[in-house]
């Protein structure tokens, strides 16, 4: 019997490690956790949801059900449980999945949860209506915000930023976008 790799996110990288861990261990039983409602999703297109062109969120997933990535890769994909502890010490992760807790056990653990969204410093950037962008099921909220607002601002010059101002046919002006 192969080893347990346990890998926490389901996007890009945790999709590309399941598949470098099987191809390195064909035997390997390998387990595949997301708190997203799919996996291996497509970032890049939140701002064609944002804007409607892309119309359901879902839409955004690459594997959906994970049940085909389990039959094309043999890795099992838990979405919907959410990591909360690592105890490195006994080599267990726990998740919420639902109103269980679950333990997986590993040899090998890998995280891939992506990168965190940077908040600006500045009071108020908790208030309700100031959002960030990162993860499939996160779009239909933000969304939602901004078909109710008069006022966008896309803080953020990157590739997914310029798409989102784009999407909302929005006009550069300095940082900040504003429709």
């Amino acid at each position: 019997m192969g080893k347990r790799v346990v890998i926490v996110g389901g996007g890009a990288a945790g999709a590309s490690a399941a598949a470098r861990a099987r191809r390195l261990d064909p035997e390997a039983e390998i387990v595949m956790l997301d708190k997203g409602l799919f996996i291996s999703h497509a970032p890049c297109g939140i701002p064609y949801y944002i804007g409607g062109v892309v119309k359901e969120a879902q839409d955004l997933a690459i594997y959906t059900p994970p049940e085909e990535f389990a039959k094309e890769r043999r890795i099992t994909v838990k979405i919907n449980a959410e990591v909360f502890d690592v105890d490195t010490k006994n080599q267990v992760v726990y998740a919420r999945e639902g109103n269980e807790t679950v333990k997986y056990q590993w040899d090998v653990l890998i995280i891939a949860t992506g990168a965190k969204p940077i908040t600006l410093p500045v009071e108020g950037h908790d208030l309700n209506g100031i959002l960030t962008l990162r993860l499939p099921h996160e779009a239909p909220k933000l969304r939602e915000e901004v078909e109710k607002a008069s006022t966008v601002a896309v803080v953020g010059g990157g590739y997914i930023g310029l798409e989102v101002a784009e999407r909302l046919g929005t006009s550069v002006r300095g940082c900040s976008y504003l429709r």
